[in-house]
C-alpha cells in the first residue's frame, strides 16, 4: 500500500504545482488557484509515506485562512462555494481523523456526505474535460478531477 500512497502523494503534488503555476501566470481566479494549490499540497502531505513534514497547526492556519479568504470573496466569485467546501473538508480531515466514541458516527456521516460531494464534483470535471478542446481549460479540468478523486478517497478512508 506504500506504493499507492507514494504515487498519490506525487500526483497531488504535481496538481499543487500546476495550481501554483496558474496562480502566478493567470490573473483571474487567484483565490481559487491558491485554495486549490493548498488543498493539493495538503493532500500530498497526508498521502506521503514519509510522514507529513508540516505541523498540524500550520495546516489548520493555511486551510482556515483559505476558508476565510474564500468566504470574504463569496459575493464576487461564482465558484467560491466549491473552494470553501475544499478548505472545510481539508480542515475536517486534519482534525476529524482523531475522533473516538460517539463522535466517530458524526465523523463518518460528514465524511460520507463530503465524499459524495467530491465524487459529484469529479463527474463535473469529467464533463468539463470532455467539452474543453485543448489547452488550459482541459488541464485545469484534469487537475481538478485528480483532486476530486483524491479528496473522495481520503474522505471514504475516514469512514
Amino acid at each position: 500500500m506504500a506504493w499507492f500512497a507514494g504515487a498519490a502523494a506525487i500526483g497531488c503534488l504535481v496538481v499543487g504545482l500546476l495550481h501554483l503555476h496558474r496562480l502566478v501566470t493567470v490573473p483571474a481566479g487567484r483565490a481559487g488557484e491558491a485554495s486549490s494549490a493548498a488543498a493539493a499540497t495538503g493532500m500530498a502531505a497526508m498521502f506521503s509515506p514519509l510522514g507529513d513534514p508540516v505541523p498540524l497547526a500550520v495546516w489548520i492556519a493555511v486551510f482556515g485562512g483559505c476558508a476565510a479568504w474564500t468566504f470574504l470573496l463569496a459575493a464576487r466569485d461564482e465558484d467560491v462555494t466549491h473552494h470553501l467546501l475544499c478548505s472545510g473538508a481539508m480542515l475536517f480531515m486534519l482534525v476529524g481523523h482523531n475522533a473516538h466514541g460517539s463522535g466517530l458516527v458524526m465523523v463518518s456521516v460528514v465524511a460520507l456526505v463530503a465524499a459524495g460531494y467530491f465524487a459529484w464534483h469529479g463527474l463535473r470535471c469529467v464533463d468539463r474535460f470532455r467539452i474543453a478542446c485543448t489547452g488550459h481549460p482541459r488541464t485545469v479540468a484534469g487537475a481538478q478531477l485528480v483532486s476530486a478523486v483524491a479528496m473522495s478517497g481520503m474522505l471514504v478512508a475516514m469512514i
